[in-house]
């Protein structure tokens, strides 16, 4: 997992949303820049962005 710029949002078509079992992150899938955001959600921040190919729909845990 590669390091997004820290607290950038992705606001290209976020489509798919997954929260951790712990509570601790939550995961993006970004439709047009063909990345999964994760987002930490005591901060509120991107935490890390992670290329997945093309047009990612979905994210499961």
């Amino acid at each position: 997992m590669s390091a997004g710029r820290p607290g950038a949002i992705d606001r290209t078509r976020p489509n798919g949303l997954a929260v951790a079992p712990d509570g601790r992150s939550v995961h993006v899938s970004n439709f047009e820049s063909d990345t999964l955001s994760v987002i930490d959600t005591a901060t509120d921040r991107t935490v890390a962005t992670v290329p997945v190919g093309d047009g990612p729909t979905g994210v499961a845990h």
